[in-house]
């Protein structure tokens, strides 16, 4: 039998010239799963301002939480529809609800955060934002500023067509941030319903910063297939602890020769792990099994295979432990 079940993994760095200013990293990355949603999110700190870090934190948290909530609501205010697209009012709409949201939690933070100077304004805490979010075979996607979102399909990565490259203003070096009085013309947003074979084709989902994307990506070949290809197939049967200890390592040691910025990386894997497997990494086997409950997020592929959907809403508690899911998949 072969399991499939969507893993995340993220990791962030400080980068060659903070380090020699002894400024923070202000790239940030969070993830979320509730409500049957898994969604992540990326942000890149200006690097002008001085809190923009909390910034980067609070607009990731933030959007993951609202993709997570409202997650219906927004799929049907951005989701294209043919050949006619996204309706511009309710994309309109769906952009205003993200950034209403997010600059809500900014001002919060102005006001409650202790890291943070009372004399800062909403531009001292200026980030870049990227996001994903899907549930069963839908999924949301936005992206204000530079940095780049990919797909990796079949046997090789690419910029696919609900991938997001990135946007600079008049110079290399300028982009735009949720702040910005301008960002509603710049916040990026798309979702749609994934038909299922093409959904069987779709392997990961990457989010990267600009630093990162020095080494991953190129604006006239766009995805590095070589490079991003081994991102997804390192964190096969891995641990996510282990795994982002490997991601802190490659954006340290490798990337970090081909950039002076921070470095920011989250990433979504469909894993498959098989009866072959299992012998040899039965912890691993308990960690792909966490978060499953009942019945009903196990989902038949064919009679050898199986979809582990333990971001799926269900209605009855099956299972109290991984061991109990074992048992009920006869390892």
């Amino acid at each position: 039998m072969t399991i499939e079940k969507w893993k995340q993994c993220d990791a962030y760095v400080q980068g060659v010239s903070h380090v020699a200013t002894g400024d923070p990293c202000q790239d940030r990355t969070a993830t979320l799963t509730e409500n049957g949603v898994m969604a992540i999110a990326l942000a890149d700190g200006a690097g002008s301002k001085k809190y923009s870090q909390f910034g980067a934190e609070t607009a990731c948290k933030t959007v993951c939480k609202l993709l997570c909530d409202r997650f219906d609501e927004l799929i049907l205010l951005c989701e294209e529809s043919g050949d006619a697209g996204v309706d511009k009012r309710r994309k309109k709409k769906f952009v205003k609800t993200v950034l209403d949201e997010v600059r809500k939690a900014l001002g919060a933070a102005l006001r409650t955060d202790e890291r943070i100077d009372k004399s800062a304004t909403a531009a001292d805490l200026s980030s870049t934002l990227l996001f994903f979010a899907m549930k069963g075979d839908l999924f949301i996607q936005g992206h204000i500023g530079d940095g780049v979102i990919g797909i990796w399909e079949g046997a090789d990565p690419c910029v696919a067509e609900e991938a997001s490259e990135p946007e600079n203003g008049a110079q290399p070096n300028i982009t735009f941030f949720v702040p910005d009085s301008d960002a509603a013309e710049h916040l990026r947003v798309s979702g749609s319903r994934i038909s299922k074979g093409r959904w069987r084709n779709i392997y990961g989902v990457l989010l990267m910063s600009d630093g990162a994307a020095d080494l991953l990506y190129e604006k006239s070949t766009k995805l590095f297939n070589a490079n991003t290809r081994l991102l997804f197939e390192n964190f096969r049967a891995t641990s996510r602890d282990v795994y982002k200890t490997a991601l802190e390592a490659f954006l340290n040691n490798t990337v970090k020769k081909f950039s002076d910025d921070d470095l920011s990386i989250n990433l979504l894997f469909r894993e498959s792990f098989s009866d072959e497997d299992m012998p040899r990494a039965p912890a691993y086997v308990d960690e792909l099994l966490s978060g499953v409950y009942s019945k009903e997020q196990i989902v038949d592929l064919s009679a050898d295979g199986k979809l582990i959907k333990h971001f799926a809403q269900y209605k009855k508690r099956d299972f109290a432990n991984a061991a109990e899911v074992r048992k009920y998949l006869g390892w």
